[in-house]
């Protein structure tokens, strides 16, 4: 079982059934032999008032019917008695021409049987053993069970009926119960949700016993996961300032020699690799606890910095963002990611950019246009290749694209290239599954 609710409601009503039939066999069992033992208390008491209507004249047995309840002298009435002396027998007028066929084991005084009896009818029997005025004789008395079985039946199927509607009621109560009881499950997976989206860096610890130490350990290890992540950002950007100085001097020693082209182009190369690994290395990922990506307002303040920054040129920026949008991702990466396709596109326009966000339960879709020459459709394919550029006049190394579509892999985004139906130039499109669809 997947499912704790179900797991519990499972064993509750196999418990209930169980429990809940025993009883119902144990009742049902009861209540007959309460039923049973009546009958034969009055078996008993007509036993006794037989034996009072017994007698003996000259070895001759006798029987007054006149002591007897009416109900022995009605023919099949389900009330029968018997008096034994050696071969004489006398049999109430109930019988009719039937006989009880019943013997005591020797050396019994009593015994207590079902036979079946005229009619098909079930007979309790009762068998006694005798001595009156010096005559050893035996009494049998015997009451129909036909009705008590019939009455037993309808109250064991209105007991049943009403052992049905009490398991059913607590089956439906636990599940309510359990359903209660697991709320604070339902919101730790919320706050789960908040801490992957980025509102929140921990989780509420105000739960249960059983499942605080869980919530404990996730907010421990969201901790941990922000410290590695800081100190791994900050052992790569000392590492990419120790590596940077050396590299410059390498450079001056290149420019002062003679032939110093065939150092500077392996050199610019090492650079390169060294800033794109670098780069790549930093990126914390989707769902770093705690980290969320404001989009419009991010979007925003990159837009004027690049303004700033090509303010000679009087682009345009279009930004066509609803408001409030966020992303679960890290904001470095994210403005690593736009900061790269933007700055291309500032630097192919001619002087309109397009920015353009939407977003649903399933993804995060952008999209980044200009009114540059775009790029022809065969060479689309290597835009995102390492180092590769189009135009070598171009300031800039080539890896805008290239460390781009490496922050999109990361994340598991779709990134494609083409021309932008509007605007005529290099369109880019970005499309961010969301975790919580998935």
């Amino acid at each position: 079982m997947k499912s704790i609710r179900g797991m519990l409601t499972l064993r509750l009503t196999a418990t209930l059934a169980l429990v809940l039939g025993l009883q119902w066999l144990l009742v049902s069992l009861a209540i007959y032999r309460v039923a049973e033992n009546y009958i034969a208390s009055r078996l008993e008491h007509d036993a006794e008032t037989l034996l009072t209507a017994v007698g003996f004249g000259r070895g001759e047995l006798r029987v007054r019917p006149d002591r007897m309840p009416l109900i022995y002298r009605k023919p099949y009435s389900g009330h029968y008695y018997r008096v034994a002396y050696e071969d004489q027998v006398i049999r109430s007028s109930s019988l009719w021409d039937e006989d009880l066929q019943v013997d005591l084991a020797p050396g019994a005084l009593q015994s207590r049987n079902r036979i079946p009896g005229p009619g098909g009818q079930r007979l309790l029997v009762l068998n006694h053993a005798y001595e009156k005025g010096g005559y050893a004789f035996t009494i049998t008395v015997a009451d129909d069970l036909t009705p008590i079985d019939a009455d037993v039946t309808r109250f064991r199927w209105h007991y049943g009926l009403i052992t049905l509607g009490i398991f059913l009621l607590i089956v439906f109560l636990h599940r309510g119960a359990v359903g209660r009881a697991l709320q604070p499950l339902q919101a730790t997976r919320n706050e789960l949700r908040r801490l992957e989206a980025g509102e929140t860096e921990t989780l509420d610890e105000g739960v249960p016993d059983e499942i605080r130490p869980l919530v404990h350990e996730i907010n421990h290890l969201a901790g941990v996961t922000r410290e590695r992540l800081q100190r791994s950002r900050n052992a790569l950007g000392d590492l990419a300032h120790a590596i940077k100085t050396p590299l410059a001097v390498l450079t001056q020693i290149a420019d002062r020699h003679s032939g110093s082209d065939d150092l500077q182009e392996p050199i610019e190369r090492i650079r390169q690799q060294i800033e794109r690994y670098l780069r790549r290395a930093r990126l914390a990922g989707e769902g770093t606890p705690g980290r969320r990506f404001d989009v419009t307002e991010e979007l925003s303040s990159l837009v004027a910095v690049l303004r700033s920054i090509h303010g000679e040129r009087a682009l345009r920026f279009e930004l066509a963002i609803p408001p409030g949008l966020v992303y679960p991702g890290d904001r470095e990466d994210l403005l690593e990611l736009l900061g790269n396709l933007l700055d291309n596109a500032a630097k192919w326009a001619h002087g309109h950019v397009r920015i353009t966000a939407t977003s649903t339960a399933e993804s995060l879709r952008l999209a980044v246009e200009d009114d540059g020459p775009g790029v022809p459709p065969e060479r689309l394919a290597d835009l995102a290749r390492r180092g590769e550029r189009l135009d070598e006049q171009t300031q800039g190394h080539g890896l805008g694209l290239a460390i781009a579509a490496d922050i999109a892999a990361h994340y598991r985004a779709q990134l494609a290239f083409g021309r932008s139906a509007d605007l005529g130039g290099f369109r880019v499109d970005l499309h961010f599954p969301l975790r919580s669809a998935e």
